[in-house]
């Protein structure tokens, strides 16, 4: 049976982690979510991390950035079982940052199949570099 649990210890909260993927992170985009990702030292039992993110610059009120963030957990949270746990060694883990793009708020549908081709393509394109 899958695994549809999103726990605390599943989302990515560390700052250094955060400004590392910035950084130096590789990205796949798949309207309306862009997946900014890279591989850290694992921190607890998780293969993978994840966080969300709405732009202020496009949403000024809180109640909407928020709202795309939560549509965009549970779309995450459905499909997370596209990512194998055995992408990465024992001691790595992946971590990802999950970007709103468009302008508008879309329904849960839309979002949802985005984030389904995003987790693909993020699965696709680890499995051709390692």
């Amino acid at each position: 049976m899958a695994n549809f649990n999103l726990r605390k210890s599943d989302r990515l909260k560390r700052r250094k982690v955060i400004g590392a993927i910035f950084s130096s992170g590789q990205g796949v985009r798949a309207f309306p979510i862009q997946l900014i990702w890279t591989i850290a030292e694992r921190q607890g039992l998780n293969h993978i991390q994840a966080g969300f993110t709405a732009p202020r610059k496009k949403f000024k009120r809180a109640v909407d950035r928020n709202l795309i963030k939560r549509r965009m957990r549970e779309a995450y949270r459905l499909n997370q079982g596209l990512i194998p746990e055995g992408i990465v060694s024992d001691d790595k883990q992946i971590v990802v940052m999950c970007i709103y793009m468009s302008r508008d708020i879309l329904a849960f549908d839309s979002i949802q199949k985005g984030m389904i081709k995003a987790l693909k393509r993020l699965a696709d394109k680890h499995d051709r570099i390692d």
